[in-house]
């Protein structure tokens, strides 16, 4: 699998970097896609694919989104309240 967040969402094709910056664009049109309702850009998310990576666009079998960006962005914050 291939592990990153997601930089950009254009229709079918979603492009994903790593910790070390590379990206790489994967073909979602046949993905399951797990964990939310839509992949958006800043989800945390890692793609299950066959074979190798693609110079272009790669075929993603399933997208399993760990922390959705608009989640976590839509969650109330919590107040913390400290005690004597």
């Amino acid at each position: 699998y291939y592990y990153g967040f997601v930089s950009e969402v254009n229709d079918k094709v979603i492009t994903i970097a790593d910790d070390e910056g590379k990206e790489v664009k994967f073909d979602v049109s046949a993905a399951e896609v797990e964990g939310a309702d839509a992949i958006g850009t800043g989800d945390e998310v890692e793609v299950v694919f066959s074979g190798q990576l693609s110079e272009d666009v790669t075929k993603a079998k399933s997208v399993d989104i760990i922390t959705s960006a608009a989640a976590e962005a839509a969650a109330p914050l919590r107040r913390q309240t400290t005690r004597p």
